[in-house]
């Protein structure tokens, strides 16, 4: 009946992308089912995609200076697939408050390898996936100085720095070595 079944035969991460297509189409929305086609198409790509490296460590706090000097995006997030160390998930991005700077976009990512691969979605087809979307989460990232550094409700702070193969050191600034809890 669908695509999927045929471009994503035998991807352990695709369980549910199916059903997901099936339930978009009884509530009436058999172009977004058919979108679900890019979805194998981008995870089809981690064949191609380039490495991707990154350093992660947990924080204390997110630091006065690093607030006052970020752009700051208000993050929505939720997870159609999950299998292993690989998942697709969506997320809804609102850039410094302004919600004509808000953008959609649709991730495959697999971690032991660094492979991402991501496509803007619309705002439709976000709000129909959002529906059946499992562990949705919000944080706020302040983007400052190459780094992405996240804060959840909880408290809980992550920041990351994403190189390309190749890099030989990544240098902590000191603005965030005073906060550091640990590598993640």
């Amino acid at each position: 009946m669908h695509l999927i079944s045929e471009i994503c035969k035998g991807n352990p991460l695709i369980p549910r992308m199916e059903s997901l297509a099936d339930t978009l189409q009884t509530m009436g929305m058999p172009h977004m089912a058919s979108s679900l086609d890019a979805v194998c198409s981008t995870l089809e790509r981690f064949a191609s995609v380039e490495f991707e490296g990154e350093v992660r460590l947990a924080l204390k706090s997110v630091p006065g200076e690093v607030k006052a000097d970020s752009d700051v995006e208000e993050i929505s997030q939720g997870f159609i697939a999950k299998s292993g160390d690989s998942d697709v998930r969506i997320r809804k991005t609102v850039v410094n408050s302004a919600e004509a700077e808000t953008t959609y976009t649709l991730t495959a990512k697999h971690r032991p390898l660094s492979q991402e691969s991501e496509m803007v979605i619309s705002k439709e087809m976000f709000d129909a996936l959002w529906a059946v979307t499992s562990s949705q989460m919000r944080k706020t990232r302040y983007k400052w100085n190459g780094w992405d550094i996240d804060e959840f409700p909880d408290g809980k702070v992550v920041a990351e720095y994403e190189y390309e193969e190749g890099a030989k050191e990544v240098v902590v600034p000191p603005e965030l070595s005073s906060v550091i809890l640990g590598k993640l």
